[in-house]
């Protein structure tokens, strides 16, 4: 593994754990509601219907490009 992959893989761990505690202070505070978007939280939903799909060459794209990618992480807060 090279020292770029490395850092990569470390920037991803940090990403996420940042992300987790962010996640955490806004359920905590009991004002917002956490609603998750992007390929990480949508593509395994979508996965389990694949067998549905009219035309397969589709659903193969959609998920072949995101499977590489780093997607958002973004996560939308509704004030409740």
């Amino acid at each position: 593994m090279d020292e770029r992959h490395r850092i990569f893989i470390k920037d991803l761990v940090k990403g996420k754990i940042a992300e987790i505690i962010f996640e955490q202070m806004f359920r905590e505070s009991g004002r917002y509601t956490i609603l998750h978007s992007g390929y990480e939280y949508t593509l395994p939903e979508l996965a389990q219907y694949q067998h549905l799909a009219e035309v397969k060459a589709v659903m193969a794209e959609g998920i072949a490009p995101a499977c590489g990618e780093n997607s958002s992480q973004s996560a939308l807060l509704r004030k409740n």
